[in-house]
């Protein structure tokens, strides 16, 4: 059953979401403080969730909010409900991380069935996802990866990497012992649509980031692979 998320400050408008979510067959969890709401993000931050959150009237502080909750929750869909109509706060919102805006008052029926989508999309995505992957958490020698919260950790301590980059990392690690082409590597990566110099570029940048422990072998003919010095 998916968890639903409701940060709703007026009492009334959150219980109301709450009857909504709870007569779909959905679980819903409404929050008096924010830092409860904060907290319960941490124990759902693996999870496909649904996040209801109503914009206040201090518009530019609920959008600094939306980010650290798009960070903290990175699989959940964010929807938001508003009375703002202005275009500005609507685009303002996605570029923050929400999935959905939706201006009060609204129909109860659009609200659940563009929730219900979401979860279902949300659902499709993490299943299809996790089937391609070996696990979850991968490690290799110092190094700790985790493919759902996309971090990598070098002896507990944050690696910083870009999306490519980390893309890249988690392919060699998953294919410990394997040499990767640059085909392969370019077909996983950017479904073949990209240069070979392209590749040899992030590697060379990786590498950069790569204790010296860590070392991304290239082989003539074969590729690259990755082992632990």
């Amino acid at each position: 059953m998916t968890s639903v998320l409701i940060w709703d400050p007026d009492p009334l408008s959150a219980a109301y979401l709450v009857h909504i979510y709870s007569e779909a067959g959905l679980r819903p969890r409404r929050f008096t403080g924010y830092r409860t709401f904060q907290q319960a993000q941490a124990e759902h931050r693996t999870e496909s969730c649904l996040v209801v959150f109503a914009l206040g009237s201090d518009a530019l502080k609920n959008l600094a909010q939306i980010q650290r909750l798009r960070k903290n929750l990175p699989l959940a869909s964010i929807i938001i409900l508003s009375h703002h109509q202005e275009q500005a706060v609507c685009l303002s919102a996605f570029a923050a991380g929400a999935d959905d805006y939706l201006i009060k008052p609204f129909a109860h029926q659009e609200l659940l069935a563009r929730s219900l989508a979401h979860v279902k999309r949300s659902a499709e995505i993490l299943a299809a996802y996790l089937l391609t992957q070996h696990s979850v958490t991968l490690t290799l020698g110092p190094l700790n990866l985790n493919a759902i919260q996309r971090e990598a950790l070098i002896e507990g301590q944050s690696l910083r990497l870009s999306e490519s980059e980390f893309k890249l990392l988690h392919l060699l690690v998953s294919h410990q012992g394997q040499y990767l082409s640059r085909a392969q590597l370019s077909r996983r990566l950017w479904q073949g649509n990209t240069p070979p110099r392209k590749i040899d570029n992030l590697v060379l940048a990786l590498r950069k980031k790569l204790p010296s422990s860590l070392l991304i072998e290239s082989r003539y003919g074969q590729g690259y692979t990755i082992r632990v010095s």
